[in-house]
């Protein structure tokens, strides 16, 4: 059992530093929650409940967006999002890294889309 509270807990941390929670806020967050007529919680549940509250009470602060949707708020295929990523020093940092793919705060791509020179057609060739 003390396996999955350790596997629990990290994955409540790695989710916890993907959407910028501090580990104080999501321990300071999960004191708060008593568990009432229910049995004992291991501190593994307390942090995933924890972050189920800290993201309700700001849903938007925490939209996570993968590649293909943030290609889509673009305009751009996923290989071009990828490129951009890699080359534009102002596009915005992956809050996630996880086996399938990069994840970003959907307010963060919303931003660039706004602020990013956006060429039409292909560079011109290198003499």
């Amino acid at each position: 059992m003390e396996d999955i509270t350790d596997s629990i807990r990290d994955a409540a941390a790695h989710v916890a530093r993907a959407l910028g929670i501090t580990m104080a806020e999501l321990a300071e967050t999960a004191n708060t929650l008593s568990p009432g007529d229910q049995p004992a919680r291991s501190d593994g549940e307390n942090l995933l409940l924890a972050l189920g509250e800290i993201v309700r009470s700001e849903p938007s602060r925490y939209d996570l967006v993968d590649a293909a949707e943030a290609a889509k708020i673009l305009g751009v295929s996923r290989s071009r999002l990828h490129l951009l990523a890699e080359t534009k020093p102002d596009f915005p940092q992956q809050r996630y890294p996880h086996l399938a793919g990069k994840l970003w705060r959907r307010q963060d791509i919303n931003a660039f889309n706004k602020t990013w020179d956006r060429r039409v057609g292909r560079p011109p060739k290198a003499r």
